[in-house]
């Protein structure tokens, strides 16, 4: 077992105070968004006392492990499969982009799963809401701007009446969707400020909890879209933001974000678990590069309802089991240890909270302590 030295990301949206107290430091005053672990070229974790042969099978590990600590929104954005993946790197390097330049989108040959694992409260802006609720929320913000898209989402809705079968019409929404969300992303400039100038006055406060289609909460959405308003005056994402699932996760949730699904983390701190890459393809909200016509090519607009995830985390891609120490005694395969919380002792090797630790190969291995150790590996 080898213990890992993560790398820090300072990002503007990150907290100043989430993942110093979770390792224990005293706060820099710097946002700190991310700790990454694991060996993506960009910011390989330094493996502490191992030789080459352990470094070199570390550099083939094919996912990594991050903690995430947002306390303003990100960008929204997607993530590509892996044939998308593929061919997006090698379009950008037969153009010539440099890795390191901002406008690169696709800066490894590799699709980018990923699963977030709540390590306490966290919202974010995930998928999309079916179109009748989506209608029914527009329509009760009573914004004459937007009565455009309420129309459009009331035409596409599915007839209860319909003799087509649900596959169909399921398919006809969603084509529909991506017919609007193209459209939102291509509007001029002063139909957009005009629009979220009128949102971003809005009071969430006043925004009745229960949605009157179908019961389900949608205040959270409506904030979320009056703070981005507010936020990006200027940006057609925000009204994107509006058709999508608003979702918080108590701690100990899980969500998995496969390829193309839309999304926005909006505030607290989560254990993420990714594939070995680093292509995001952001549509906007964001002061970083957008794409907004590769955004619309690459997202999902399926409207079925979110999957919450409990323990134990297992996707197509990924498994994430929690280790109580105490057991005393562990049998592990390839794997990236957290310790999330307290201390915890394996095989004499102490772990700290929000320290972490690679073991390469299957492994018998002694536990003790009082801390919560994460085992993540893949499925």
């Amino acid at each position: 077992m080898y213990r890992l030295e993560g790398v820090v990301k300072h990002y503007r949206w990150g907290s100043t105070t989430a993942l110093p107290e979770l390792l224990g430091v005293e706060s820099d005053g710097k946002p700190w968004a991310e700790i990454w672990f694991g060996s993506h070229p960009s910011s390989p974790s330094k493996l502490i006392d191992a030789d080459p042969d352990a470094i070199k099978q570390f550099a083939e590990l094919p996912f990594m492990v991050k903690l995430l600590a947002a306390a303003e929104p990100l960008s929204l954005q997607v993530h590509p499969n892996a044939q998308q993946a593929k061919d997006g790197y090698e379009r950008e390097n037969i153009a010539g982009i440099a890795l390191d330049d901002p406008a690169r989108i696709f800066v490894d040959p590799h699709p980018k799963p990923e699963l977030i694992v709540a390590l306490d409260t966290f919202e974010a802006l995930c998928g999309f809401r079916n179109l009748i609720d989506s209608a029914s929320l527009l329509e009760s913000l009573a914004i004459p701007q937007l009565a455009w898209m309420t129309a459009s989402l009331q035409d596409a809705s599915p007839d209860p009446q319909s003799t087509t079968s649900p596959d169909t019409q399921s398919v006809a929404s969603s084509d529909a969707l991506h017919a609007l969300i193209s459209q939102i992303m291509h509007l001029d400039k002063n139909t957009i400020t005009n629009a979220l100038k009128a949102l971003a006055e809005l009071n969430p406060q006043t925004f009745p909890s229960a949605h009157p289609a179908s019961g389900n909460s949608t205040s959270g959405n409506f904030a979320a879209a009056v703070d981005l308003a507010q936020r990006y005056p200027n940006d057609p994402a925000v009204l994107v933001a509006l058709l999508m699932n608003h979702v918080t996760l108590a701690p100990g949730e899980a969500l998995f974000l496969d390829a193309g699904m839309a999304h926005c983390y909006l505030r607290g701190t989560v254990l993420e678990v990714l594939t070995n890459s680093d292509n995001v393809i952001r549509g906007g909200l964001t002061t970083k590069h957008v794409a907004p016509e590769i955004f619309c090519e690459h997202i999902a607009t399926n409207t079925e309802p979110l999957d919450i995830l409990t323990e134990p985390y297992s996707t197509k891609h990924f498994s994430v089991t929690r280790i109580d120490p105490q057991v005393g005694q562990v049998e592990l395969k390839t794997t990236i240890l957290l310790c999330a919380q307290g201390t915890a002792v394996i095989d004499n090797i102490s772990l700290h909270k929000g320290e972490a630790a690679w073991i390469p190969a299957h492994a018998s291995l002694v536990t003790s302590g009082t801390g919560t150790l994460f085992h993540v590996t893949t499925s």
